[in-house]
């Protein structure tokens, strides 16, 4: 009797123990996930560290969600900040391969290296358009619109039949003086040269007398006195010949009689020349003469030129 319960009691306690193996066993703290053979379990809610496991990524006894493994080992891939940075949609100098703004772009005025550039009076980074600004001295011109060679071109001194006559003019208060002139048509021939370069620029240090913005030029202005004589016609006949021009139907040839008259020629033709022709007595003895050569405005100061002009004539 004692040995057969003894047999019955040892194949319940036999069962129990298999049930228990096939089912696993959850002691409250980091259980071992159902179905895993040997697996350890996720971090329990309290606290508890484990080892996560990648192929279940939660657990079902409310762990927190599992760290990816590191890149290479078949999880996410790991991304690194190149460092570049936007500023007004362009990308700074900062680039992750180190290279500044293109020439003539910038974002700060560190990118705009031509404060010493001929002519130059000034450097500023437009940090709305991001491009480098540069002002010009004085009379000189940024006729090509390259930044690295500046204001590049220098208004000439004028040349008054053969004689170099500095600096240039704009107003008929220091208008370059010719000389005087009696009546005789070869004792007053002319052969008068100058320039209005032009350009799309601010002029500063100095500031240029009489500037035309909207034309981008100043006028150059020359003076002389004609004397007269007996039996002269005093007949003012003066050509203007553009030269050296991009845009030779652009400049105005004007003539002032003090006292007197202004004859105007408004504007030259496609061979860039003007002319004004009068007979006698358009100026009477001893008069002081004006002579104006501009820009007109039709021509804006986009249109950039590095204009040169001979006047030819005779009182």
């Amino acid at each position: 009797m004692n040995a057969r319960i003894a047999l019955g009691l040892s194949a319940l306690l036999l069962a129990a123990i298999a049930a228990c193996a096939a089912h696993g066993v959850d002691d409250g703290v980091g259980g071992v996930v159902e179905g895993q053979d040997g697996g350890v379990g996720d971090p329990a809610s309290d606290g508890s560290s484990g080892t996560s496991n990648p192929a279940n990524p939660t657990s079902d006894d409310g762990g927190t969600t599992n760290t990816p493994p590191p890149n290479g080992d078949g999880g996410s891939p790991t991304f690194v900040d190149s460092g570049a940075a936007t500023i007004g949609g362009a990308v700074d100098a900062g680039d992750e391969d180190g290279a500044a703004p293109p020439n003539g772009t910038c974002n700060t005025l560190s990118d705009c290296p031509y404060a010493t550039a001929t002519g130059v009076s000034g450097v500023s980074c437009d940090t709305t358009t991001h491009l480098c600004v540069i002002t010009c001295a004085g009379d000189n011109y940024d006729v090509n619109g390259v930044l690295s060679d500046g204001c590049e071109v220098a208004n000439p001194c004028p040349v008054g039949n053969g004689t170099q006559l500095c600096p240039v003019e704009h107003q008929t208060s220091s208008a370059t003086n010719l000389g005087s002139f009696d009546c005789n048509d070869s004792d007053s021939a002319q052969n008068d040269t100058g320039g209005v370069p032009s350009d799309d620029r601010t002029h500063t240090n100095p500031a240029v007398v009489a500037f035309d913005g909207t034309a981008g030029a100043a006028p150059t202005v020359f003076t002389l006195f004609g004397s007269g004589g007996a039996l002269c016609e005093d007949d003012l006949n003066l050509n203007l010949q553009m030269t050296k021009s991009s845009h030779l139907a652009c400049y105005s040839l004007v003539a002032q009689v003090v006292g007197g008259k202004t004859y105007t020629c408004a504007q030259t033709d496609a061979t860039g020349l003007c002319q004004i022709t009068n007979g006698s007595v358009s100026y009477s003895d001893g008069s002081t003469i004006y002579i104006t050569v501009a820009k007109v405005d039709s021509c804006p100061a986009t249109e950039t030129d590095d204009a040169t002009f001979t006047i030819t004539g005779h009182l």
